[in-house]
């Protein structure tokens, strides 16, 4: 089950605010000094400024070290849209903040989030972008791209030319290969954005990665049956 926040936020009165974004919508709401519609579990203020936040109930059994983390970058992303609609007296459109949640299981404990980000802030067009965390529901702990392979290993020699000719074959001829090789090659930072499945590694890109703008956003799903000689469960150590 997935609960939707929508909050229309008053930019003078949210800056220097911190959203708790799992608190009781309509609480969080009156503490904001807004009016809350209990019907369309929208908060309504005064300047037309959009934040909605798609996100699942069971964040509520993962760990408390975990969610401190999550809670704070939804936290972070708010203030950030609310301090630069305050900054700009006259946008072209209405600014917004829109942000989905998707998670995925690798295992019974293992579990990886998706947030994708639509965001406007006066610029010729909306900005989309991703973030993700991988986590160990049991301890709370983080997992990074370089925790999934074993010590010593070179995965992007395996990774990279699979992302590489699965993106040109998605953007077919209009694929730009020194713009795929910029945004992927073997740069760890360029495949940060990654979700775990029990079949495969996915890795997103958002506009401009690897691509421009009217491309759109890509995703590659790279089988762990094409690195399983490489790939360790993430709950290993060493």
């Amino acid at each position: 089950m997935k609960i939707v926040l929508n909050l229309l936020v008053l930019a003078c009165l949210f800056v220097g605010m911190s959203v708790p974004v799992f608190a009781q919508q309509e609480d969080t709401c009156l503490d904001l000094g807004g009016m809350f519609d209990s019907t369309t579990n929208i908060c309504s203020f005064a300047n037309g400024l959009t934040i909605e936040i798609d996100y699942p109930t069971e964040f509520d059994t993962y760990p408390a070290s975990t969610m401190t983390v999550i809670d704070q970058f939804l936290i972070d992303r708010q203030e950030e849209i609310v301090a630069a609609a305050a900054a700009d007296p006259a946008p072209p459109g209405p600014y917004f903040l829109s942000i989905e949640t998707d998670i995925f299981a690798y295992d019974s404990y293992v579990r990886s989030v998706l947030f994708t980000i639509r965001d406007y802030t006066g610029g010729a067009h909306p900005n989309l972008y991703y973030a993700t965390y991988t986590f160990d529901t049991r301890d709370g702990h983080f997992i990074d791209p370089e925790d999934l392979f074993i010590p010593g290993s070179d995965p992007l020699a395996t990774i990279f030319p699979i992302v590489q000719a699965d993106l040109a074959a998605q953007m077919g001829s209009g694929a730009d290969l020194t713009w795929i090789n910029s945004g992927t090659g073997t740069n760890f930072d360029n495949y940060a954005n990654f979700v775990l499945t029990n079949s495969a590694l996915i890795f997103y890109f958002p506009p401009y990665q690897v691509a421009p703008y009217a491309a759109g956003a890509f995703n590659v799903e790279v089988p762990l049956s094409s690195i399983r000689d490489i790939f360790r469960p993430p709950y290993l150590k060493g």
